[in-house]
């Protein structure tokens, strides 16, 4: 939609700009943009007077003051990569600055500097890097507000349906089964805003049951998993689902 032709507007500026680069020091060019507790920044990196690539980052949960997030986002970006350039162009200096060049430097074998520029070609690379990372945050938190909205009609059906305070953003489903007659099986699913979290999906072997008791199975199971759960401080859901009827209750 329009951030994308706004983006693709920039990033075709940026070129014709790349191509007219004077300075041909190596750099990256660092921004920050932020809203809330959400930012992104965006990584212009120049070589020999051209773009080479844009990155991203994306922060979530953002409570720190700006120096130090950028403080964190320099030194996770280069921890990983060998190519270190000479100038690093910034909107404002990170906290720790000294420990911060001291270690890029010795990780580069060579000299580095940071660059806060005023005005000039360089101001104009942070303002371009600062659109990028305003343009993504802008589509990031656009597509956060659709997904929460889309969400919501099935569970506040639900969270009616239910009597419920709040709508079950967190739900947990188990069901038995059994393997060959007499192996017990139990497994969960999990829905976080109404989607499948695969990555929650839990399968029990039953223990303390023998032949096919499915109440006692699943007594086993539910307690098995709140009780892991409460011993690690795990968030319980909203909602338990259980298959079987009012008996299994």
């Amino acid at each position: 939609g329009m951030y994308r032709d706004q983006l693709e507007a920039i990033l075709s500026f940026t070129e014709r700009q790349s191509q007219v680069a004077l300075d041909f020091e190596d750099r990256d060019v660092f921004a920050l943009a932020q809203e809330g507790n959400l930012g992104i920044v965006v990584i212009i990196r120049i070589r020999n007077g051209r773009i080479f690539s844009r990155e991203k980052i994306s922060l979530q949960r953002l409570d720190k003051k700006d120096s130090d997030t950028m403080k964190s986002v320099i030194t996770h970006f280069y921890m990983d990569s060998e190519l270190i350039p000479r100038e690093i162009s910034l909107q404002f200096s990170p906290t720790d600055e000294k420990e911060l060049l001291n270690w890029l430097k010795i990780k580069r074998e060579g000299a580095v500097k940071f660059l806060y520029p005023q005005r000039g070609e360089k101001v104009k690379e942070i303002r371009i890097t600062l659109q990028n990372a305003r343009l993504l945050l802008g589509e990031w938190i656009i597509n956060r507000e659709k997904r929460r909205e889309l969400v919501p009609k099935t569970l506040a059906q639900l969270q009616e349906d239910l009597n419920m305070d709040a709508p079950p953003r967190r739900i947990e489903a188990f069901d038995i089964s059994h393997l060959g007659g007499t192996d017990t099986v139990a497994s969960m699913v999990c829905f976080i805003d109404a989607r499948p979290r695969k990555t929650e999906y839990r399968k029990f072997n039953i223990k303390t049951v023998s032949g096919i008791d499915d109440f006692a199975a699943m007594r086993e199971v539910v307690f098995r998993r709140y009780k892991r759960v409460k011993d690690e401080q795990g968030s319980l859901p909203d909602l338990i689902l259980i298959d079987g009827g009012k008996g299994q209750l």
